[in-house]
């Protein structure tokens, strides 16, 4: 006999209903024969009340008055299936029926007696009930239909809510990826990481106005995690660039671990980047950068000026909007230079703040100035300014 879990109590029955008993046989025959049903004494022997055994169509041969072990032992398994199946199946049912319940509890001022006639009238969840007609619904189950269109209403705006968390649950799975973003897929109808995943970064980008390179990076991970294969970006045609190029020589010397203040993880997160060397670093956006990898922008402005000191290029030009989020003098980046000007043998903290606000940016540009011109902007002495500049030597 067949002892499969997933066998239903009408299963079963079927099956006993087929089976037929092994009985005596003539000593002519060689084998036993299979008899018509189970004598009275093999059912009695199984511990199997009569009524029972007539309910659950086991085949009974009156006539017969021998007992069989091999039938007893197949009556006793039978029953312990049937009955323990049955156990199962009225457990399976009553949970089924408390996480209805619990559905249907949470719509705003129904209550258990009104959850009960919903579960009668076979509203077994908030989807159920969103199908349903309220004028046939409150027939079926003498509620008010007005009660029941707002439990309709109700029902449909918790089915979305739940919807946008589980997509917004689903692609926070991204790295990099933050609330604001998730927000702008699924306003944009990109509900999951298989959805990002089919996405084309720069029509995306278009779209939801956010920037093409972090919508590229996240899409890529999308692509990794659903198992699709990352296309080999193009080469991008080469820009002229109006400012001298540095020489390999010095891009060589100076390595992005050299910074000042540079952490690993910082430097983790530059790599995830893409950005493993100075050059790249002074080329890219560090509000983009700032955006997608946490890394503190005061930092990244500072290892920026320091990469273009070093280099010898010209600072990087402040836009608009980074001259409203400038620091003032007494930023990060001010008070590095006001601490390598106060080390010069002759400056003062008053002098150097007229360095600093006369535009002065490195310790290399002092260098480089025209005392005449420095002095006319800063108001210090030309005299004071040479001879700072010769203690630089």
């Amino acid at each position: 006999m067949s002892n499969k879990a997933e066998d239903s109590t009408m299963d079963i029955i079927e099956r006993i209903s087929k089976t037929r008993p092994v009985v005596s046989t003539p000593k002519k025959h060689l084998n036993d024969r299979k008899g018509r049903g189970f004598s009275l004494k093999e059912i009695k022997a199984a511990a199997i009340p009569l009524d029972d055994a007539k309910h659950l169509s086991i085949p009974i041969d009156f006539r017969r008055k021998s007992l069989h072990q091999a039938n007893v032992q197949m009556l006793s398994a039978f029953y312990r299936e049937i009955v323990v199946t049955q156990k199962e199946e009225r457990t399976s049912l009553d949970l089924s029926k408390k996480e209805a319940f619990k559905d249907l509890k949470q719509l705003r001022g129904i209550k258990g007696g009104e959850a009960k006639l919903l579960l009668e009238a076979g509203i077994k969840s908030l989807q159920n009930l969103t199908e349903e007609e309220p004028r046939t619904l409150a027939k079926d189950t003498g509620i008010n239909e007005e009660k029941i269109q707002s439990w309709i209403t109700q029902a449909k705006t918790l089915l979305k809510r739940k919807s946008i968390e589980t997509s917004i649950e689903d692609l926070m799975r991204i790295k990099g990826m933050n609330r604001a973003y998730t927000k702008r897929l699924i306003d944009f109808g990109i509900l999951s990481v298989t959805d990002l995943s089919s996405e084309n970064a720069e029509i995306l980008a278009k779209d939801l106005r956010m920037s093409e390179k972090i919508l590229t990076i996240l899409i890529e991970q999308a692509m990794e995690m659903t198992g699709k294969a990352i296309p080999k970006p193009k080469k991008a045609p080469k820009e002229k660039k109006v400012e001298e190029k540095p020489s390999k020589t010095a891009i060589k010397a100076l390595e992005l671990k050299d910074l000042d203040g540079i952490g690993k993880g910082d430097l983790k997160a530059l790599k995830d980047l893409g950005i493993t060397k100075i050059e790249q670093l002074i080329e890219e956006d560090i509000d983009e950068i700032t955006s997608i990898s946490g890394i503190n922008k005061a930092n990244l402005q500072r290892w920026v000026g320091s990469i273009r000191d070093y280099l010898g290029l010209p600072p990087a030009p402040i836009t608009a909007v980074a001259k409203e989020e400038a620091p003032d003098t007494k930023s990060a980046v001010t008070n590095d230079l006001l601490s390598e000007l106060l080390k010069i043998e002759g400056v003062g903290k008053k002098t150097a703040e007229k360095l600093i606000e006369a535009g002065l940016q490195s310790i290399q540009e002092l260098k480089d100035s025209d005392p005449k011109e420095l002095s006319k902007k800063s108001k210090v002495p030309e005299k004071t300014i040479i001879k700072i500049i010769e203690n630089l030597k």
